[in-house]
């Protein structure tokens, strides 16, 4: 546009004279028909009306007018950083020459931006006095009303509730004059923007501008899979981005966080990214996206590729980038991604290993870029997880449904389900808490007439704190802890006695197995205070009354069991050591995925799993 600004400001000119005559203005609202692209036999396509195309014209020349700004101001300060000493490269004519270059493009933008923005209000001003009498003309009873949320589908609410949402700016980070550069939101590349300081170049910044127009106008945005970009308010090197998962993947529906940074060098050297969406570094979500958020491109020059894929400075921008990861990593069989493993696509071993990595990947989904987004998003994109999630509630309920079914299918068989049945065990667990969080949302802003889906909603209204009491409940409590009561009483006396001590005793000792607890010989003491095989004469020698069935009794307990209980009680007690060895267990069993054994830290004394005594002592 700088090299052909008498051209642009005639043709600006026209249309503003077209846009103030009565007779001539219909003609900017008339959508206008390509030329068939077969030479007459193919369809015609529906172009942009002229004040559509004056609007993307405006935003286009504002974004990039706004981004020179800030490469003038640092030109600036490089330049009096210097010392006035602007003759260290007095040989270099190119430089000078493409210095040249810029000022003069710059100035013919200056130029042209003025006549750009006045056309595109004078032009929205008279096409939208014209679209309204064109509008009485057909509803002489007062106009057409606002089409509501419920009679639009929900695909065109997603777009159009997504669409002002895909590229922006948020503040990363400011400029303190005592500690430097700090960051507001936190971000990998820190230690690389403090050490680059206010370096930067012409050529840098002015492509910088570039793909930030690039980016406002051409990001990726469906209702299948979305690219969102956020940028510092002041630096257009430093980046974060956020990737919806494509469907029929198993990264479906969620949410990816990439930061990313301009080197100093940039576009010489490729853009630097990093995948923040790691399951605090212990999830590696495919091939190429490793557990430290590296992220393994030949366009990022960190994979060997043909000459044609690696980098280029010229054509290679970070929209290439983000299209490779969103079509060429999200992809419906990410286990074949793998060097090598392509060759044995179909054979049933590979095929078997594909199914077990992708319920590995959508156990992983589900809690680190559904639940924990919900639970912690970024501030930088809070309101596209709100709206995305809560326009696609319904859908990812299905969905994950769909793949807990699959999932139980694929793990009858014992031999090789056996990891996916440890991942469909988290994966319910996190669909549960995912549910729960969908409860928890309000609408957004302008989304009030998207409802929640009528199962969520039926099971929030009756929640176990609001089920109604039976007014008999107190007796019936008393009932039960009555008959627990005799039951132990029983089970102190001997006789049936030995069956729940022995089940108690037996139930401490998996739970010990399981948290990696050291166990003590079969015939020393256990947690209980009595030999594991005690019988149950012994048990009654041993300090124990025995008591007839109906006798209400007090029961001696003899003193090691006392203190053993106490022991037992104490170092249970210590929960932060249990969770962290817990912790370690589901990393080597699960692959740093599925927490299946929650049903140990979760359980409460009523459920199967529990681990407590029928006494109330804990393991």
């Amino acid at each position: 546009m700088s090299r052909h600004v008498p051209l642009y400001r005639a043709l600006l000119a026209l249309v503003r004279g077209l846009s103030v005559t009565p007779g001539l203005a219909p003609l900017l609202l008339t959508p206008q028909n390509s030329a068939p692209t077969n030479g007459g036999g193919g369809d015609t396509t529906t172009l942009p009306c002229v004040p559509a195309l004056l609007e993307k014209m405006k935003t286009t020349v504002n974004t990039y007018m706004a981004k020179l700004r800030w490469k003038s101001s640092k030109a600036g300060g490089n330049s009096n950083g210097n010392g006035g000493n602007g003759n260290n490269n007095g040989g270099n004519n190119n430089n000078s020459g493409s210095l040249t270059d810029d000022a003069e493009q710059e100035e013919g933008l200056s130029l042209i931006v003025p006549d750009i923005q006045n056309t595109a209000m004078v032009v929205k001003v008279c096409t939208d006095r014209l679209q309204q009498e064109l509008d009485r003309e057909d509803q002489p009873d007062g106009g057409a009303a606002a089409q509501p949320v419920s009679s639009q589908s929900l695909m065109e609410v997603y777009l159009a509730g997504l669409k002002p949402l895909q590229f922006d700016t948020y503040e990363m980070l400011v400029e303190d004059s005592e500690r430097g550069i700090r960051f507001v939101v936190p971000h990998h590349y820190e230690g690389s923007v403090r050490g680059a300081g206010d370096l930067c170049t012409s050529r840098r910044m002015k492509r910088l501008a570039q793909e930030a127009v690039t980016l406002s106008t051409s990001l990726p945005l469906s209702y299948s899979s979305s690219v969102f970009v956020r940028t510092d308010l002041d630096r257009l090197d430093i980046m974060k981005v956020l990737i919806t998962g494509p469907e029929d993947t198993p990264y479906a529906n969620g949410c990816f966080e990439f930061d990313v940074y301009f080197p100093v060098d940039y576009p010489t050297s490729p853009l630097h990214i990093n995948l923040q969406t790691t399951g605090e570094g212990r999830v590696r979500f495919n091939p190429n996206l490793y557990q430290d958020g590296k992220v393994c491109l030949s366009i990022l020059n960190t994979w060997h590729g043909r000459p044609e894929e690696k980098w280029n400075p010229q054509t290679s921008s970070l929209l290439q980038v983000l299209v490779s990861i969103q079509s060429l990593i999200f992809v419906s069989e990410p286990y074949f991604n793998e060097p090598g493993y392509e060759r044995s696509r179909g054979t049933p071993a590979a095929m078997q290993n594909s199914r077990e990595y992708d319920a590995n990947i959508r156990a992983a989904t589900v809690r680190w870029a559904m639940l924990n987004q919900l639970r912690n998003p970024s501030p930088c994109f809070k309101e596209v997880i709100e709206r995305h999630f809560w326009l696609k509630h319904k859908e990812i309920l299905e969905q994950i449904e769909a793949w807990i079914a699959d999932m139980e299918t694929l793990s009858e068989n014992r031999r090789a389900g056996k990891n996916i049945a440890h991942n469909t065990v988290g994966l319910k667990k996190n669909f549960q808490l995912l549910k729960e969080e969908f409860r928890k949302m309000s609408p957004p802003p302008g989304l009030e007439g998207v409802p929640l889906t009528p199962s969520l909603v039926n099971s929030c209204s009756r929640s176990p704190a609001q089920q109604p009491r039976d007014a008999n409940t107190p007796e019936k409590e008393r009932e039960g802890a009555q008959g627990e009561t005799e039951k132990e009483m029983r089970g102190a006396a001997g006789g049936q006695a030995g069956g729940p001590v022995r089940t108690r005793i037996r139930k401490t000792s998996r739970a010990n197995l399981f948290m990696g607890k050291p166990q003590s010989d079969k015939h020393s003491g256990h947690s209980s205070g009595i030999p594991y095989g005690a019988s149950d004469q012994e048990v009654a020698e041993g300090g124990l009354a025995l008591l007839s069935l109906g006798e209400q009794q007090p029961v001696s307990l003899m003193p090691e069991l006392v203190q053993a209980t106490k022991t037992t009680t104490c170092q249970s007690a210590d929960s932060s050591k249990i969770d962290g060895e817990v912790d370690e267990v589901e990393d080597e069993v699960c692959n740093h995925v599925n927490h299946s054994s929650s049903s140990v830290k979760n359980a409460t004394p009523e459920s199967p799993s529990s681990h407590n005594t029928s006494a109330g002592m804990p393991c």
